[in-house]
């Protein structure tokens, strides 16, 4: 199995990863590689009951992939697009509470970097 689960980062820093192989996966609606894509989010006693890729917003090849997942304690969603931008969120189901984890993309970054420099 070419998958790979990344406990939760420990600190605010850290980069999410999304393997490509994983996310090729995703995009076909495998559940196991969009249970294995949210796991990263969510503590290990937490049960998902729903999980799914609900499409691409954009253009093919730039636009972001969106995926959906209901567990026993939240209702997240995680949206994956182009050049490594990550944005994941989430709603507690118990409580009024929510949490976003947004990675911009690092192609702004370079181009930032290379005027700079």
């Amino acid at each position: 199995m070419d998958t790979q689960v990344v406990e939760t980062p420990t600190q605010l820093t850290a980069a999410i990863k999304v393997e490509r192989s994983l996310l090729d996966r995703a995009k076909g609606n495998d559940l196991e590689a969009i249970t294995t894509m949210f796991r990263q989010f969510m503590s290990p006693d937490e049960t998902i009951y729903f999980a799914e890729h609900c499409g691409l917003l954009g253009f093919w090849g730039l636009g972001t992939h969106s995926f959906a997942c209901l567990s026993n304690r939240r209702l997240a969603s995680l949206q994956v697009g182009a050049f490594g931008r990550v944005h994941y969120n989430d709603g507690f189901l118990e409580h009024g509470n929510s949490g976003v984890v947004y990675q911009p993309s690092l192609l702004k970054l370079w181009f930032i970097a290379q005027s700079c420099g």
